[in-house]
């Protein structure tokens, strides 16, 4: 990892952009992890340049919006594909402290946040993707069994707190992906949500909810009771997709490592 800075003696809006963006960008490889706003995005190193173009004629012709799904999407598949492995080769059921499921629901996080509209609130302005998790119930009676245990939940104060116990319980129920499924499905009732290019309101999110029907292998055993899924940030770690020389990365399209010496 490398903290890249554009040196400049006199900033600029444009540098001071990228100045902002190098500093919260993490470096692995070939690809880079940027941080917008509150999600991640996965972007291949030579899709944006980290110095000012003087030209904007000669601006990126890809859709940003675009590469960030898809960039999403392929990380999902990553997390999804090593967390069924891990836990067939663990044989047993996991619990909150199993690594590569705190990463697979913080990538997660990060697919339901992406492209969420910024609601007006008597406190300021947020963005939640708990709002859409509750349209399960709405579709689907049988999911007010896990909308009423969260709601029951002792210690949440937040709707992303909310959205986080939401998730987990779907998963123990082995429901996730069925669920994803449904309100992927009325994307009318989505738009309240969400721009209409974001990841839920796209193909991507429909691959990404076809894929969670695999998680139905595994079994889990997740208390939240005392676990702060109010304020807990996470941190993809990118070393346990790479550490065995690229088998798990091999699932994504478009964010293999080309470096043999990115791998330990």
């Amino acid at each position: 990892m490398s903290d890249l800075t554009p040196q400049s003696e006199t900033p600029t809006p444009t540098t001071d952009k990228i100045t902002q963006a190098a500093r919260e960008t993490i470096y692995l490889c070939n690809f880079r992890v940027s941080v917008d706003g509150e999600w991640l995005c996965l972007r291949e190193l030579n899709d944006i340049s980290l110095t000012p173009d003087p030209e904007p004629a000669h601006e990126d012709p890809k859709d940003p919006i675009a590469i960030e799904r898809l960039n999403l999407m392929n990380m999902a598949k990553l997390s999804i594909k090593g967390l069924i492995e891990s836990a067939l080769n663990l044989g047993r059921t996991l619990d909150s402290d199993y690594a590569p499921l705190q990463q697979f629901f913080v990538v997660m996080e990060h697919c339901l946040k992406h492209g969420l509209k910024t609601k007006k609130t008597f406190l300021g302005q947020n963005k939640s993707f708990w709002g859409p998790l509750e349209l399960v119930e709405k579709l689907t009676p049988e999911a007010g069994e896990i909308t009423a245990s969260v709601k029951d939940l002792p210690g949440l104060r937040t709707p992303l707190g909310r959205g986080r116990a939401w998730l987990r319980l779907a998963l123990m129920q082995k429901k996730l992906s069925d669920y994803m499924k449904t309100i992927i499905n009325r994307k009318d009732l989505l738009s309240e949500f969400y721009e209409p290019n974001a990841l839920m309101m796209e193909e991507e999110g429909a691959v990404i909810a076809g894929l969670l029907v695999g998680l139905n292998v595994i079994d889990a055993n997740l208390c939240m009771k005392g676990e702060d899924l109010d304020s807990q940030v996470g941190v993809i770690d990118f070393s346990m997709y790479l550490k065995d020389g690229g088998h798990s990365s091999k699932s994504a399209e478009g964010v293999q490592p080309s470096d043999p010496s990115c791998h330990p």
